[in-house]
């Protein structure tokens, strides 16, 4: 697959032979792909025949509500002992309570040794509280480095990276510039099917 991110200083394979790129001349039909890269020892070769070289891990975001944790059951079971509460999210204690997913955590951990993994999740507005409790599930459940890495985003599409493994699609998930990875879709249906897919993919 051919990488249009290609810019100066990056290193790239030509040729089986890797090289730094010094400057890049800007093609005049104003196709990207058409580029002439030219390295640091005075070759050159099109963009379109090099391949950049990954020297940092890719950037991957994991959503946490019915992805990391079941919210859906927390929020069913406390339908049915509270049939007037609407919103069970809205209570203190909520975010708390949720279970882990099965194959989250364990998943999560085999991602971060090939990827960058950060944790991206919507807060719930109508109940402040949950920004407290969503770091407390964290910091319980995947302890502080993850804590330190988690961001919560009402519109993820603002977030730069290259993977983002989300349930919805309705917080800017169809505008985020990597790739979206819908948990719980037919090609993605589990944590084992998306392990496979990503650690496969790096390879």
């Amino acid at each position: 697959m051919i990488d249009k991110k290609i810019k100066r200083g990056d290193k790239v394979i030509y040729e089986d032979e890797i090289f730094t790129v010094k400057s890049i001349e800007k093609s005049w039909t104003r196709d990207d792909l058409a580029d002439v890269l030219h390295f640091d020892n005075g070759n050159s070769a099109s963009r379109n025949l090099c391949k950049k070289v990954i020297t940092e891990k890719p950037i991957l975001y994991v959503d946490m509500d019915d992805v990391l944790c079941n919210f859906t059951k927390a929020h069913k079971e406390d339908r049915i002992k509270n049939p007037t509460q609407m919103y069970p999210q809205s209570q203190w204690g909520f975010f708390l309570k949720l279970e882990e997913m099965p194959d989250a955590i364990n998943s999560f951990k085999i991602l971060q040794e090939k990827y960058d993994v950060w944790i991206l999740t919507r807060p719930s507005v109508y109940n402040v509280n949950c920004y407290t409790e969503k770091a407390e599930w964290v910091l319980e459940h995947l302890g502080f480095d993850v804590l330190e890495k988690t961001i919560l985003c009402g519109k993820k599409s603002l977030l730069k990276g290259d993977y983002l493994i989300d349930d919805s699609d309705r917080d800017g998930q169809l505008e985020f510039e990597g790739e979206w990875i819908q948990f719980g879709s037919n090609k993605f249906p589990d944590w084992n099917t998306i392990v496979q897919y990503l650690m496969i993919d790096l390879i």
